[in-house]
């Protein structure tokens, strides 16, 4: 049996704080994305939207043992991808089993962000080595590890557009061979300067009209956006053994190519979606 139970959840989406809001925004097909209000309004091809979470830039830097100093030159990605574990390990009771914190990996799925360009390195070049080490995609999951002593395997993933799902996928590898009991995975996106809204261009992989509409006919592009989703997996039998609220199964997960068969290197292949066997 190769089933995977999801058995925790933790996320900071826009307008979404917690599983029945979660539901909701689906069920009724909710846009939650946030129209600004800034003054480059008036300006060509300026679109004023965004997906904003609510308190994205507030962290708790004494809870985590950090100084003043270390989250200020923090990546806020890595700041929400640690507060997120610690919340799902915290709300299913993980935290207090050390038994299974032995046996329980992370894998990050986070991007490289703009943090250090545009808040850290503009402002101070004589910065300690630490501040590189909290702002590459390198060391998020890694970090959690350390924060929580976790000593499964723990590493970062990174394949842009795909990172979270491909994250996923060597997690479950790793269940399966036995090498863990438990894996966190997730992924985070911090955008500085979301706030400001953005530019389209024409040709660009960004929205017109400012609205994001996946998998629809009148989809025009993306719109930038802010929000992390962590998820705890166990193989299902040992979910059931341990008695975990089990949230969802995953039947089977897999990964391929499409190679050049498409309009360009971004965009999708119909045929090597549909060769995805699973």
């Amino acid at each position: 049996m190769n089933k995977i139970a999801i058995v925790g959840v933790s996320f900071d989406l826009p307008q979404t704080k917690n599983l029945s809001e979660f539901g909701e925004v689906l069920l009724n097909g909710m846009d939650t994305i946030t129209n600004l209000n800034t003054n480059q309004r008036n300006k060509e091809d300026r679109i004023d939207k965004a997906y904003i979470v609510d308190d994205m830039k507030k962290f708790d830097a004494d809870f985590f043992n950090l100084t003043h100093s270390e989250v200020l030159n923090m990546d806020p990605q890595h700041r929400m991808f640690l507060e997120l574990c610690w919340r799902l390990l915290d709300q299913y009771g993980y935290l207090s089993n050390t038994d299974l914190l032995e046996e329980t990996g992370v894998f990050s799925a986070i991007t490289s962000g703009d943090y250090l360009y545009k808040n850290i390195l503009s402002q101070n070049k004589d910065l300690p080595y630490s501040t590189f080490i909290n702002n590459i995609p390198d060391t998020a999951a890694t970090k959690v590890a350390y924060k929580f002593d976790l000593k499964g395997i723990s590493l970062s993933v990174n394949s842009a557009c795909s990172s979270g799902l491909v994250a996923m996928k060597v997690a479950m590898d790793n269940l399966l061979t036995n090498d863990i009991k438990m894996a966190l995975v997730g992924g985070c996106k911090f955008i500085c300067d979301s706030e400001s809204g953005y530019t389209y261009k024409e040709n660009s992989i960004f929205s017109k009209t400012g609205k994001c509409s996946p998998f629809d006919i009148k989809s025009d592009g993306m719109v930038p956006g802010n929000g992390g989703v962590v998820i705890a997996l166990k193989k299902y039998e040992t979910a059931l053994q341990d008695n975990d609220e089990i949230l969802a199964i995953v039947n089977s997960i897999a990964i391929n190519n499409d190679g050049n068969n498409k309009n360009g290197y971004t965009s999708p292949s119909v045929d090597g979606q549909c060769n995805q066997r699973l």
